[in-house]
């Protein structure tokens, strides 16, 4: 994936839902996290960021913030990797619901990044970080974001390679509740001939749930009714719709290589409008839109019309481990609607699956697993 900034647009997530892509985990090397109370530098007003001259340090922040620092590592040429971490949380951002309002990056090189956070206390017995897995290295797993749902976690942030920074508006910040600990879900693909070395450092943002008036939540649609013959083009449609009245604060998209173009757009709740709310045609670096500033609202039975465009052979697979899988989610950030008197409340988790073509279908509550 490729950092990219537009505007208010960042290759970044907040709080996003359950999608990975599927590989076959091995490197060399290891990784580490910084020391500061538990997981990295930084502190109020302007948070680590490492030297000035330090190529892979992430760009420093105006909040109070820690950092943490996935060490160097070396992918070997022609290797598809996943890594699988956990990560402890410094105590002294850990010891209360907090919300997570914005983060910065550098990345080396990944398909995806994603940071999970899980409610179950840090596994480890120290500060530094340990390996998701049981074998002869445990760092080496594939990293499916569904494995650990059944710790309750959900997906913190992301980002894609190079440097940037997000910070939401408007006192907007993602739930992120006390004792838990971070888990990665970082793939990269070394289609050279040559190693590549690889890292991973991020700056992040918190503050008191207490002092946060529109705390985000997830609502990650799928369609999995992907079916696209070898030499054709073609497309799949999915409609979620809200319980209940929201704001949309973050958009964003997962696909794989046979996507060429991504588009959603507002459904009224009884038609799909033309105009369209986000588009994306890069699969590997697609588009991610903060709207904290300017939200969509969504009353109760309206939601988001999602389309996917492929290039076949193209066939939904949950492990996405096949050479014509494909994914097709809508990720997406939440508050309450402004104007209900649920200011400081934390919304639920929500899931919405279309399983066939045109689907409209209500996210629902859940904090079970999607197919992807």
């Amino acid at each position: 994936m490729k950092a990219r900034l537009l505007g208010s647009l960042a290759v970044s997530l907040l709080g996003l839902g359950s999608l990975a892509c599927g590989g076959e985990a091995s490197s060399d090397d290891g990784a580490s996290a910084g020391a500061d109370d538990g997981a990295g530098g930084g502190g109020a007003g302007g948070g680590g960021g490492g030297e000035p001259s330090d190529p892979t340090a992430p760009p420093g922040l105006d909040c109070e913030s820690f950092e943490v620092n996935l060490a160097n590592w070396t992918v070997a040429p022609g290797e598809n990797t996943d890594y699988c971490m956990r990560l402890p949380i410094p105590e002294r951002w850990n010891g209360e619901d907090m919300a997570l309002t914005g983060w910065s990056w550098n990345l080396s090189s990944t398909h995806h990044f994603f940071m999970e956070h899980s409610p179950q206390p840090f596994p480890g017995t120290g500060t530094e970080p340990i390996g998701c897995g049981t074998g002869e290295d445990p760092r080496k797993e594939f990293s499916f974001i569904n494995s650990a749902n059944n710790e309750g976690s959900v997906l913190a942030f992301g980002a894609g390679q190079g440097t940037g920074t997000l910070h939401m508006a408007n006192n907007v910040g993602k739930y992120l509740p006390k004792g838990g600990h971070f888990r990665t879900s970082h793939h990269v693909i070394n289609s050279s001939d040559q190693p590549i070395d690889t890292w991973a450092r991020f700056n992040v943002c918190v503050q008191p749930l207490t002092q946060t008036e529109y705390v985000a939540n997830t609502m990650v649609c799928t369609s999995t009714a992907i079916d696209v013959p070898a030499g054709t083009v073609g497309s799949t449609v999915g409609t979620c719709t809200a319980p209940y009245d929201m704001e949309i604060v973050l958009l964003a998209s997962h696909a794989h290589n046979h996507l060429t173009r991504f588009t959603v757009q507002k459904y009224d709740g009884t038609a799909t409008e033309d105009a369209l709310v986000y588009e994306s045609t890069d699969w590997d670096s697609p588009n991610i839109i903060q709207l904290a500033d300017k939200p969509i609202l969504l009353k109760a039975g309206q939601g988001l019309t999602y389309t996917c465009e492929y290039e076949g052979e193209a066939r939904f697979s949950a492990g996405a481990e096949e050479p014509w899988a494909e994914h097709c989610g809508l990720f997406t950030a939440y508050t309450f609607a402004r104007g209900q008197g649920k200011e400081y409340e934390v919304p639920g988790r929500l899931t919405g699956l279309q399983t066939a073509p045109g689907a409209i279908s209500v996210a629902f509550p859940s904090l079970a697993q999607s197919p992807i």
